[in-house]
Parts: structure tokens; sequence; C-alpha cells
């Protein structure tokens, strides 16, 4: 599947997902969500999904910064999100993209993407 359609499928089962978390169907990270769904979900391979970065990456302050996105002050009072959870549109190779989240969908029913694009930096 090329890029454009992996994207595009992962974008519609994040929406399935806090859609269906948002109304209460189920309680499951998204991660749990691809890899049990609830019955007529649309959903990706579970192993597209990350839901959090190494430690080297996650503790690295350059690493970390590069993960750094805008999103509405009443998902941060500062504005930004660290989004470590990510979506690996091509696993390996080339720029091996990415799509970079936030779930909150439990308190706002949202998942927002902060990011779209080639792999982000990792640590030295």
């Amino acid at each position: 599947m090329v890029w454009a359609g992996k994207a595009w499928a992962a974008l519609q089962a994040l929406n399935d997902y806090a859609a269906q978390k948002s109304a209460g169907k189920h309680n499951l990270n998204f991660y749990r969500f691809c890899a049990d769904p609830p019955p007529g979900s649309l959903t990706i391979n579970p192993s597209w999904v990350a839901i959090g970065e190494s430690d080297s990456t996650r503790n690295d302050p350059t690493t970390r910064s590069a993960r750094m996105f805008p999103v509405p002050t009443a998902v941060n009072s500062s504005g930004t999100a660290f989004m470590e959870a990510h979506i690996k549109v091509q696993r390996r190779g080339g720029l091996a993209p990415r799509i970079h989240y936030v779930d909150d969908s439990q308190q706002s029913g949202m998942v927002y993407v902060g990011y779209f694009g080639r792999h982000l930096p990792l640590p030295d």
C-alpha cells in the first residue's frame, strides 16, 4: 500500500477509535483497539502503531523537543504536547514517514495529529 493509502487508513482508524472511545464503547488505547477491535471498527495493522518512544528518545532534550507539537490549551495549558505515540506509515528505508499524535479521546473525544512526515530525529 502506498503512503497516501496507509496514511488515510490510519487517520480513518484514529477517527473511529476516538469516536467509539468518547461514546463509551471501549476503554482501550489505540494499539489495543487495532489488535483486538470492537466489531465493525476501522483499524490498521497494530504493528504500525507505537504508543510511546524509547527511553533514550523520550529523555534526550533534542529528540523530545522535535516531538512537541501544538494542541489546544484545553488539552495542555502550555499549548503544546509531547507526541510520542505514532503510526509507522513506512517501517524502513527512505523517509520512513510517521504520523505523531496525542490521544485526548478520554477527555475531549479527539485525537490530535501534530505531525505527518519523515521520521523525526533519533538520539545520537
